[in-house]
């Protein structure tokens, strides 16, 4: 069975009870008021940029992690801990990312370091939230140490021991000695 609408004409079935066409309400006989349409003006807006704000890095971020013997000969006391043998081969990683960070995994507390130091060198005097590793968008690279248990070191003397929570810059080529044997290279 069909209706017609009774302002303008328009068939519809008889389930329907506005008109489709002019918005009638066919049951009542009135007309349903139009739908309120937000009217928004608005100019453009011109952002322009922070010289402080950075735009995190897009390029690859390279990190080579190590044994060094002589980093574990200088930190760790005779028959405290063996170092490694068998296969020392050096792990070399690749990130896109502004921020990595160093430690080892803690399935307990939920902690997943982007370089996982304990699975990759074994070394588990490395705090599981040990350093952080920042790059800026001009390639700056900075390391804050994570208030570590052992601390971190960075230079090939390993004498300057990073102030924990202190943000140190990272020359390029500089390694990274963490842990009691884990030497960490960053590179752009």
């Amino acid at each position: 069975m069909t209706v017609e609408c009774a302002k303008c004409g328009h068939i519809h079935e008889s389930s329907v009870f506005f008109c489709s066409a002019c918005g009638f309400d066919i049951i009542t006989g009135s007309v349903r008021p139009p739908k309120a349409t937000a009217q928004v003006k608005s100019e453009p807006v011109v952002v322009k940029p922070s010289s402080e704000y950075m735009p995190p890095s897009t390029s690859p971020i390279r990190v080579e992690v190590t044994y060094s013997k002589e980093f574990f000969t200088r930190v760790v006391s005779e028959h405290e801990v063996d170092f490694p043998s068998g296969d020392l081969r050096p792990f070399s990683l690749e990130f896109v990312s502004d921020e990595l960070h160093i430690g080892r995994k803690d399935e307990k507390r939920a902690i997943k370091p982007d370089i996982d130091i304990a699975m990759l060198t074994k070394d588990f005097a490395v705090s599981s939230r040990h350093a952080m590793l920042k790059v800026s968008a001009n390639g700056l690279v900075t390391l804050i140490d994570l208030s570590s248990t052992n601390g971190t070191y960075i230079g090939d003397a390993m004498s300057e021991k990073v102030t924990p929570f202190k943000e140190v810059e990272v020359p390029s080529g500089a390694k990274i000695f963490l842990g009691a044997w884990t030497c960490v290279e960053v590179s752009l």
